[in-house]
């Protein structure tokens, strides 16, 4: 070390915001001051890949009740209900949509259900991540 000379903190405070990731800049970029030195940051978008990586994972059920409450959020219950009440009393649709006590994510009905809707496969994962985080 030379004479006079101090070492000098490093504040290192990666910026933080929603959809973005801090990407740290080189070291010839951090800001240099009197009393510290400051690391750099530049923030860029979260790619697709990276949005969906950061979602929870899709639950394989949820409650009857839990399906309804996030169709109904969605704006979706009426057409999902009057679809299936539209079918004979006898049909395992309409049974399963009146008495499951579950609904499974990759079950013919909730498959069924989003393709009448034109609900695209990452849709339907984000309305069951919804259900499952309602409580009765």
């Amino acid at each position: 070390m030379c004479p006079g000379w101090r070492l000098l903190p490093v504040l290192d405070d990666p910026p933080a915001e929603a959809g973005r990731r801090a990407e740290r800049l080189p070291v010839d970029e951090w800001s240099i001051g009197g009393d510290a030195v400051a690391v750099t940051y530049r923030l860029v978008d979260l790619t697709p890949a990276e949005i969906e990586a950061a979602k929870p994972p899709v639950p394989v059920t949820v409650t009857n009740f839990q399906a309804r409450a996030a169709l109904l959020a969605a704006g979706l219950f009426d057409q999902v209900n009057d679809a299936l009440l539209a079918l004979p009393a006898n049909s395992t649709a309409r049974q399963a949509w009146e008495y499951a006590n579950e609904l499974t994510r990759n079950g013919t009905l909730v498959n069924s259900m989003a393709e009448t809707l034109g609900l695209a496969s990452a849709q339907l994962n984000d309305l069951f991540r919804q259900a499952a985080m309602i409580e009765a």
